[in-house]
């Protein structure tokens, strides 16, 4: 009995972060009005708006691109659904080689990862995307909040480090500063 309980709870729980995290983004599209966007920093306003009316001229208007590479599809769809209004295209991972194809064949502004995946460790994916693209900007995930583990990511080349559970309002204005 406990056993099913348990299950139908582990099952639920996907569901539920959607349904909590859709209502979260209502009231947050309500609050930013008829923008619909979140509000970046003057510096890379003045740079993205330089880089749109460049693409726009040239006919071409891209998107910036922020790769997510966690195994959990609750923390997928719960960042999915926080970045919706952030004009961005999100690209989702599962596992550490998947998201290094994903790296292979198109650039992003961030990457959000989690330290612990299925295949491989974060760090080892981290050093990796670093030989890859260095000017990468990736922030590391982590249920863990060792301060060893954080001072390694960032001396590999991190640029945040966000504990499980984070404030998802924090994360959110940290990447968009950062697109």
């Amino acid at each position: 009995m406990k056993a099913l309980i348990f299950s139908v709870c582990m099952a639920a729980t996907p569901f539920l972060v959607y349904v909590i995290f859709r209502g979260y983004r209502k009231r947050e599209q309500s609050r930013l009005g008829d923008m619909g966007l979140l509000q970046l920093s003057n510096t890379n306003n003045a740079t993205l708006a330089f880089d749109q009316t460049r693409e726009q001229a040239e006919g071409t208007v891209r998107m910036p691109s922020v790769l997510i590479v966690d195994d959990q599809s609750s923390i997928q769809m719960l960042l999915r659904e926080a970045f919706n209004s952030m004009n961005a295209q999100i690209v989702s991972a599962y596992s550490g080689q998947e998201a290094v194809e994903y790296i292979r064949e198109q650039s992003f502004a961030v990457v959000l990862m989690d330290v612990k995946l299925p295949d491989m460790s974060g760090m080892d994916l981290l050093l990796k995307f670093r030989a890859m693209r260095p000017q990468l900007q990736v922030i590391m995930m982590s249920a863990f909040s060792d301060v060893n583990r954080i001072e390694s990511a960032k001396s590999a080349g991190a640029i945040g480090y966000f504990s499980k559970p984070f404030d998802i309002d924090e994360l959110r204005s940290f990447v968009a500063s950062r697109l």
